[in-house]
């Protein structure tokens, strides 16, 4: 939750308490790995301990203009960045924390999102208008969706695949060439879709209006409704936030201070250190994003017979690291990225044959 009211609420036990570490204002806030953004007038407040402590940055073009009132930021890692001002309408590109270099997209016109892969940039709005740039910014070019509906947000896998919310019920946009084609996809259902999230292309999550949450096997081909709880005195709220840990966990949040969750905690509350014999905690890697290596932590309630594998975007798999059995405990494995090339990875874990997780973790060099 972001805002002068609620603040940012962080939780270290699986969601079972939350503790305030940011009630400043605020318009936007993006995250990555233990770094946050918060865009908000006057500059950047930004934190490099998961929130823990804040910095007020003060934001100023090449010309020394300071950049007020900031409505969006990106980051794709810790040293490349966008953000959008509205006082005027400009988009800059990140020199420092406190230097910006300002572009010229096509036109700055109610850009109501952006959104950064690697090299290449999106900027959304007005309407159903895309501008893309493939260069960091320095040229752009508009991108047609082929369908007259605005579009909210975008949320991409890598510089090729992802999706585009829309404002049209239940529809959303797809992509699998960076933005040269769009493909729609109607969910089947009559609701405003607010956010997205995913393990890979295949499984995927809706939250929006109406109290819904969908969820995707298959790409987008079908959807299913997930059970939400009601609330009192309410019929439905809206769920603007959705954050998938595995099939079998995941968090969201909505109206009136609402925080769903599904599946186990992440973190055990057990200050004995003992666990259930059916529990399994496969944690965050650290650090994340990482380079060139990163450590696994997972937690067996009693021995399995376990194996951990890392994957590609694309479902190809790169390397078993473990494949075999483990007593019940805390157990760590290392990977390393050396030689492969920075972006998204997916790392998984079996017990017994059977998938019981999955987390994303991103190399950056």
């Amino acid at each position: 939750m972001l805002g002068s009211t609620n603040g940012i609420h962080r939780s270290v036990d699986g969601g079972l308490t939350f503790e305030t570490v940011y009630d400043g204002p605020g318009n936007f806030l993006h995250r990555l790995g233990e770094n946050n953004w918060i865009a908000h007038s006057g500059g950047l407040r930004v934190s490099r301990d998961n929130g823990i402590t804040w910095n007020w940055i003060i934001t100023r073009d090449q010309n020394g203009r300071q950049i007020l009132n900031i409505q969006l930021v990106t980051f794709t890692d810790t040293s490349k960045g966008y953000l959008v001002d509205r006082n005027p309408a400009r988009v800059y590109r990140y020199i420092n924390e406190a230097l910006w270099e300002e572009l010229e997209p096509l036109h700055t016109t109610d850009i109501h999102a952006i959104h950064a892969k690697g090299n290449r940039v999106w900027l959304l709005g007005p309407d159903n208008q895309i501008q893309v740039s493939d260069d960091n910014g320095q040229s752009w070019s508009y991108q047609d969706v082929g369908l007259s509906v605005g579009l909210r947000s975008m949320s991409m896998i890598d510089e090729n695949k992802g999706w585009i919310m829309t404002d049209s019920l239940g529809v959303l946009l797809h992509t699998k060439d960076g933005g040269t084609s769009w493909t729609t996809i109607d969910t089947g259902f009559d609701f405003q879709i607010y956010a997205l999230d995913y393990l890979d292309e295949d499984r995927i999550w809706l939250t929006g209006s109406n109290s819904t949450i969908l969820k995707s096997e298959d790409g987008g081909i079908t959807f299913k409704k997930q059970s939400t709880p009601g609330i009192v005195n309410r019929d439905s709220f809206t769920i603007r936030t959705i954050k998938v840990l595995s099939d079998t966990s995941g968090f969201a949040a909505g109206d009136h201070g609402v925080i769903l969750s599904y599946g186990k905690p992440l973190h055990s509350d057990n200050n004995n250190g003992e666990y259930g014999p059916d529990e399994l905690i496969l944690y965050q890697n650290y650090p994340n994003p990482f380079n060139p290596a990163t450590t696994i932590r997972y937690v067996l309630g009693e021995s399995a017979s376990v194996q951990i594998n890392v994957y590609t975007v694309t479902g190809q798999k790169l390397v078993t690291l473990i494949n075999e059995e483990r007593n019940a405990g805390v157990h760590d494995v290392i990977f390393s990225g050396k030689g492969l090339v920075s972006g998204l990875y997916f790392y998984t874990i079996s017990l017994n044959g059977r998938l019981q997780g999955t987390r994303k973790m991103l190399l950056i060099k």
